[in-house]
């Protein structure tokens, strides 16, 4: 199903060579060539980026680590607040390069 914040995020990487609505971690998102990169969750976004980038979004959007239930934070896995909801469109595109290997302009 998309939802209103799915159908958001898939504007953010309209027309992206690989990109496809799938399912991953029990949750509808965003995948590249089959590889999950961005999905909504609780009204925050959930992207996977490279480990120094996520350290340095944690410090400026008092972001956090994602964690699938199990305790332990997932090395490149980070959950960013609604309050950032005006920088999500180019983080998901980040994140769609960093899985697909692509560049985006």
């Amino acid at each position: 199903m998309l939802t209103p914040d799915l159908a958001e995020l898939m504007s953010a990487v309209a027309g992206l060579p690989g990109v496809t609505l799938g399912k991953a971690l029990h949750q509808p998102g965003l995948m590249a060539d089959g590889k999950l990169f961005a999905f909504p969750y609780h009204g925050d976004l959930v992207l996977k980026l490279p480990a120094d980038r996520i350290d340095a979004l944690i410090e400026s959007h008092e972001a956090r680590r994602f964690e699938r239930g199990q305790g332990r934070p997932m090395r490149e896995w980070i959950v960013l607040p609604a309050a950032s909801r005006s920088d999500w469109h180019g983080l998901v595109r980040e994140a769609y390069s960093f899985v697909s290997g692509r560049v985006t302009e």
